[in-house]
């Protein structure tokens, strides 16, 4: 799917839009597909879909940089913390009054100096409100890393589930579908990945041609992530 979401489309429609006819015709001969193309069409887009449902839901970010992230904020949320806690009253009495003008410069900026009818200035206590914002950020830091570290001992999970859930939802297709009577994957020593297969094949070309950016990080072990989806149906 391209990087550009359309604007006033389902996720579905914007799949739609993008598996393209000749695609579809392509994967529909490869495997000798059983049913016309236009309910095998409609059953690549329910499965695509699905797909970038599970994509879009792909965490973005690695454990590890995860918590590296939270430990660094909560450094800096401490050090601020100390830093405010060493303010001298007047010190913090004239930042108090600088924070108190801020947020009327920009209520003024938002509303306007005139507006009847704008609501009141916020009040604000200056810095006692932002140590104690700070101090929740530190609580929040806490609670993110303990749960980091109670979900440590838990099994490696995929990289590409939204791989693995398209290919058990092509695994589906090619058994009910292809009249190919073949097996799905089998060993070969001519092909890169050492696999063919129609079930191969089919995972092959539509990740190429749909999902290139997914099939070129999986690319490698594209034969033998096949086989293990399967061997967990």
């Amino acid at each position: 799917m391209s990087d550009d979401s359309q604007d006033g489309m389902t996720l579905r429609q914007e799949v739609e839009a993008d598996l393209t006819e000749d695609l579809s015709q392509r994967l529909h001969k490869l495997i000798d597909a059983r049913t016309d193309l236009g309910l095998f069409r409609e059953r690549l887009i329910h499965i695509l879909t699905r797909y970038e449902t599970y994509e879009i839901r792909k965490p973005k970010v690695t454990r590890k940089a995860r918590k590296s992230q939270i430990e660094n904020l909560k450094d800096k949320a401490e050090k601020f913390l100390a830093a405010a806690s060493a303010l001298h009253p007047q010190t913090e009495q004239s930042i108090d009054h600088s924070i108190g003008s801020e947020k009327l410069r920009a209520h003024w900026h938002k509303f306007g100096v005139l507006n009847l009818d704008a609501p009141d200035v916020s009040e604000s206590d200056g810095m006692s409100d932002c140590t104690n914002a700070v101090s929740e950020v530190i609580a929040a830091c806490d609670d993110e890393l303990r749960q980091l570290d109670e979900t440590k001992g838990e099994g490696r999970k995929s990289s590409n589930p939204e791989v693995d859930q398209l290919i058990s939802d092509l695994a589906d297709i090619y058994a009910t579908e292809s009249q190919l009577g073949k097996s799905p994957i089998y060993p070969s020593e001519t092909s890169e990945d050492g696999y063919e297969g129609g079930l191969y094949l089919l995972t092959k070309v539509l990740l190429q041609e749909y999902a290139p950016t997914n099939y070129a990080s999986c690319a490698d072990g594209l034969g033998q992530r096949i086989r293990r989806v399967l061997s967990t149906l």
